[in-house]
């Protein structure tokens, strides 16, 4: 969507029916093109976004839980796979936490300071965060619930700036509703319909684990990792616990700062689980992202709740040691998502005159698969070879009318024609498929599979030159790339 377009094409898309998500990322990251290759720069936004929200979450804890709480809160956040994995995504999600991370400490500091400057600092940044993704309202709610029933003297403050940042948000109120009653609406209630078990399996994995929903937590971040997490957490529990029988310790409600991280962890799960119960399903584990500082900072606290040193050291180092396991299992190479770019850059330097790339996209309906992005307009190789799409509509077409509205996709045996016309007689065709299947098992795909009926319309002209495997999230999501050519025998 960013590639290849100016701020202002940027604009138009997003309005248009192609994206169901606000402007403000997609204008901030192309903002950022030509900083490295196309498809890294693309990324420098997360990062940054991410590594900042490390600084601002122990910031937050500080003001709410404590220096010990904030501390290991902030290891969390470093060490989460799901903070990791969403810093080096190009996407909306880590600039969304950072906004409201923001929005959360500039409201700290307008209840307690008399400058009007933090109260409009507060609406800037919630308003933004309502710009960058739309289930930052979640939090935006809970944060102002919780400032209202323990700060009720600023109720004319609270209530202004947020009528300034709602004011603020009106040109874009039209867009949210076309957003709302768009196709794409649907797409996640249809790959994951909405119940108690996707409620706990993406909890867990917005909590411990991965956004991938095709593997279990016990994979990643796995057992061990889970152990020590489990064990962290019932060692501060039962140490707290018997200082309490033992009287050595008072038994006190939790301060507005606890009930403040508490509601920041809470909301967003709660929230989005009853809209998704009552409407189109939203829930996803990435979806849950904006709550995550407060999750990390309810983990620090309750790590740290015995007085016992010797209990609130071995806690943290157990709870951190656990993320930390996540951590590098999710950056070893079998733990990253399917290496489209190592495939685009096979592809462009096999390529030759005249060669072809015929790719089945993954679920995503966007206009961009990931071969196509990791292939983006801007990285420079004259010689990278067309693309053309089994079972999607042309991309010209998603990128005009959009996604859900676009014509049907051509059948596999048109496209089959189509790469034979663009390959002429020597060029190659280069069969990007998910999976490790050979050439014949994809022959032998059931009826009606793309890869068969592609294939068979092939004929027995090509063959398989080369073959070549890429990874991608401990070995269950693979691409291959096959190098079809022409078999001169074959006649």
């Amino acid at each position: 969507m960013t590639t290849g377009h100016s701020i202002g094409q940027v604009i138009d898309i997003v309005q248009g029916p192609q994206e169901v998500t606000p402007p403000l990322y997609p204008i901030v990251a192309g903002l950022t093109q030509g900083i490295g290759d196309s498809l890294n720069s693309l990324r420098w936004v997360s990062l940054l976004a991410g590594v900042a929200c490390i600084p601002l979450t122990y910031l937050l804890g500080v003001r709410t839980v404590g220096r010990r709480a904030a501390l290991v809160g902030a290891g969390v956040m470093a060490l989460s796979p799901f903070m990791i994995f969403y810093a080096t995504e190009a996407r909306a999600y880590a600039l969304m936490m950072l906004l409201v991370l923001g929005s959360s400490l500039a409201l700290l500091r307008a209840l307690e300071s008399p400058r009007r400057r933090w109260w409009a600092l507060y609406a800037a940044l919630s308003c933004a965060a309502m710009y960058t993704h739309y289930t930052a309202a979640f939090v935006l709610l809970g944060q102002a619930a919780w400032a209202f029933g323990f700060h009720r003297h600023a109720w004319k403050w609270l209530v202004g700036a947020n009528v300034a940042a709602a004011v603020a948000y009106l040109p874009w109120l039209s867009s949210y509703q076309a957003d709302k009653d768009s196709p794409g609406a649907d797409l996640i209630g249809v790959l994951q319909p909405f119940g108690l078990d996707a409620f706990t399996q993406d909890v867990l994995h917005w909590a411990v684990s991965h956004p991938g929903l095709n593997f279990s937590v016990r994979e990643m971040p796995g057992d061990v990792a889970l152990a020590l997490m489990a064990l962290a957490l019932v060692i501060a529990a039962a140490v707290t616990a018997v200082e309490l029988l033992r009287r050595e310790r008072a038994l006190r409600r939790p301060g507005e700062g606890v009930i403040l991280v508490l509601v920041l962890a809470a909301v967003t799960p709660v929230l989005a689980g009853i809209y998704s119960a009552v409407d189109v399903s939203i829930f996803l584990p990435r979806n849950l992202i904006a709550g995550s500082p407060g999750l990390a900072l309810v983990l620090g606290w309750v790590a740290t709740l015995p007085r016992r040193r010797v209990a609130y050291v071995a806690a943290s180092v157990l709870l951190l040691a656990g993320f930390g396991i996540g951590a590098a299992r999710l950056m070893d190479a079998e733990g990253q998502r399917t290496d489209y770019k190592a495939a685009a850059r096979f592809i462009a330097e096999r390529g030759g005159p005249g060669s072809v790339t015929v790719d089945l996209p993954g679920n995503s309906p966007g206009p961009l698969s990931q071969l196509d992005a990791a292939a983006a307009p801007g990285d420079p190789n004259p010689r990278r070879p067309a693309i053309l799409r089994l079972g999607r509509a042309p991309r010209a077409a998603q990128l005009e009318v959009g996604p859900f509205a676009a014509p049907p996709a051509p059948a596999a045996g048109a496209i089959a024609r189509q790469a034979v016309r663009m390959a002429g007689a020597r060029g190659e065709i280069f069969l990007v498929y998910p999976g490790r299947s050979s050439l014949a098992d994809l022959r032998r795909e059931a009826p009606g599979g793309l890869g068969a009926g592609f294939l068979a319309a092939l004929g027995p002209d090509y063959r398989a030159v080369e073959a070549r495997s890429f990874p991608g999230f401990f070995g269950l999501r693979p691409v291959t790339v096959y190098v079809l050519g022409r078999d001169p025998d074959a006649r």
